[in-house]
């Protein structure tokens, strides 16, 4: 659901984005497009790394193009294969976005402009699985609230599975940090204290206080683990799917701004809003086929 309406924010908001790329027809009898963006800046780089950037990016968009669910979906379906380098690059990295949408309709030889959902993967841009209005605790900090995620079991040390807010996603990292790490008890009932503060919150301010001063210094050190509902206690054994976690502010390797160091897949869960059988079933059998394996050996 958070794909969708993501898609539809970024249409509304800035229509010339898509209009200055060229769409070319690909194959399908012109029901398989290509959308690819050709910038050559991107904020604090230049033409050389948004370069170097692209051909890190360009196998992966080539594996896709070649994938038969992506370039030959079922008449009347039209897949539009998407890139795009990000302008903003807050984490030091350089990010992008590529995407296999579904124009809304084909008629008279060609696919309609608008697009409905689809599969999206993200480069390098750890907020695209993760929804602020579903965190459990907000914070100031870009990419910084922290979640209760319902991590599915682990298939590969490298790969992280869950959904959220009616959205599946599957997150592969390089393998030398985690993409994901745990929140101590300790900094959560703090951030509770600061939060609670701000909102003139006294007698939450106290309670939580006299909570921490209970705790122990290992009891502290404890990941916050989910007990039931919205309660957090400390526990040393707490299950990766009750774990309170935060995207690791270490993950990236600034020094390796142009490489793909993390791919995020996404897609909606349900049916979206005017997708019909033939659109749900061409994008399952997409979401299915996608190599994963291949794309694992893209990261670095």
């Amino acid at each position: 659901m958070r794909l969708l309406i993501a898609a539809l924010a970024i249409l509304a908001a800035t229509p010339a984005r898509a209009q200055d790329v060229p769409i070319v027809p690909a194959g399908a009898g012109g029901r398989f497009e290509r959308q690819i963006d050709a910038k050559t800046r991107s904020d604090g780089f230049g033409p050389g790394e948004v370069a170097a950037f692209r051909r890190a990016i360009s196998p992966i968009i080539e594996e896709l193009a070649a994938m038969p669910a992506v370039n030959a979906p079922p008449a009347p379906v039209c897949h539009r294969l998407k890139s795009w380098i990000e302008l903003i690059n807050p984490h030091g990295v350089m990010g992008a976005e590529i995407a296999v949408m579904a124009p809304i309709s084909f008629r008279d030889g060609r696919c309609s402009r608008m697009t409905g959902g689809g599969i999206i993967l993200k480069v390098n841009m750890p907020g695209a699985g993760l929804d602020p209005n579903r965190a459990n605790v907000r914070r100031d900090e870009r990419d910084g609230d922290w979640y209760v995620l319902t991590f599915k079991p682990a298939r590969n040390p490298r790969l992280v599975e869950y959904e959220l807010n009616g959205d599946d996603y599957a997150i592969i990292t390089h393998g030398r940090a985690p993409a994901f790490r745990p929140v101590s008890m300790e900094r959560y009932l703090r951030e509770k204290i600061e939060q609670a503060r701000r909102d003139g919150a006294d007698i939450v301010v106290r309670e939580t206080e006299t909570a921490l001063a209970a705790l122990s210094p290992a009891r502290r050190l404890q990941p916050a683990c989910m007990v039931s509902g919205y309660e957090l206690s400390a526990n040393p054994a707490c299950p990766p799917e009750r774990t309170l976690v935060e995207f690791n502010p270490a993950y990236f390797d600034r020094s390796r701004p142009t490489d793909v160091q993390l791919l995020i897949l996404g897609m909606p869960v349900h049916r979206y809003h005017g997708e019909d059988d033939a659109k749900l079933a061409s994008r399952t059998q997409m979401w299915k086929a996608i190599d994963r394996a291949a794309l694992a050996a893209r990261v670095r």
